[in-house]
């Protein structure tokens, strides 16, 4: 299930077999970025039979699989992918 928080403490699942003593911090917002780096077969196949596959991945993109990589490109790139 997606949250969006963090829960720092035990697994859920196995919650009913531990014992908690103490308290147990609050949960964390968490917010992150996917970039998934494939060829457009398993794309395809991922978006065919992978019912949260699409709602994940929202956008594809695609690149010319062959660029001369410049260092000021590589210096903007951390940048482009944060705000993007």
């Amino acid at each position: 299930m997606i949250t969006k928080e963090i829960k720092i403490g035990g697994n859920s699942n196995f919650d009913i077999f531990s014992l908690h003593i103490g308290i147990d911090p609050i949960p964390v917002e968490f917010k992150s970025k996917i970039v998934m780096i494939g060829d457009n077969l398993v794309y395809e196949l991922l978006s065919e039979y992978d019912p949260e596959f699409s709602r994940i991945f929202k956008i594809k993109a695609e690149f010319n699989p062959v660029k001369v990589v410049k260092e000021e490109d590589i210096q903007k790139f951390p940048m482009f992918i944060k705000k993007n």
